[in-house]
């Protein structure tokens, strides 16, 4: 009887595992599909597109138009952005390399992100976060630092910067600073450089 009850729970538990597997790859295709649509329809922006989308939805729209751009040609990407998209995108750059505490500030100085590093800075200021520049700043002269091998990690100083506080910096910051709404700000006040 034990056996039997055994061999019942292993074959329920292999039933579940195949359906679970099917119903996260529907998801994933979902979600893929979701994002190559939006891709689709972002691929060109114009004045129409840009009246109709809300505040939070102008950032994803940018990026997604920036995304087809980097399809087409991925090596010569920055050549082809504007100044306003080489703003929203080097700091979504930053983004996603933090990934809401899931990464961290320095992943973007070994990563391929590190190509936007010449205008880090100037994209944080140019939507008009000051702090987050700053943090940007003092988070690439301790990556020279380390990469130079100037750090001193044996420090007594408990308060040193690290790049893990530097991450818990920037999340703080996003949110003080109201990140999301200023990048909306930004592109709506530059529209001519998202429009093509």
């Amino acid at each position: 009887m034990l056996n039997f009850l055994l061999l019942t729970l292993g074959i329920w538990l292999i039933i579940q595992l195949i359906v679970g597997g099917r119903q996260i790859k529907k998801q994933q295709a979902e979600i893929m599909q979701q994002m190559l649509d939006k891709q689709e329809r972002y691929k060109h922006l114009d004045e129409s597109i840009f009246n109709e989308l809300l505040d939070d939805e102008l950032k994803e729209a940018v990026i997604m138009h920036i995304f087809s751009k980097e399809d087409e040609d991925y090596e010569h990407l920055l050549e082809h952005l504007t100044a306003g998209e080489r703003t929203v995108y080097s700091i979504y750059q930053m983004e996603i390399n933090v990934d809401s505490g899931r990464g961290n500030v320095y992943q973007f100085y070994t990563s391929s992100s590190k190509a936007y590093l010449p205008y880090l800075e100037e994209s944080f200021r140019n939507v008009g976060c000051e702090k987050l520049a700053m943090l940007m700043n003092r988070v690439t002269n301790l990556v020279i630092a380390e990469q130079n091998g100037t750090l001193d990690i044996d420090t007594e100083d408990e308060d040193a910067p690290t790049f893990q506080s530097y991450t818990f910096d920037f999340l703080d910051l996003v949110e003080e600073e109201q990140l999301n709404d200023k990048i909306a700000k930004y592109i709506r006040s530059h529209q001519e450089e998202f429009i093509n």
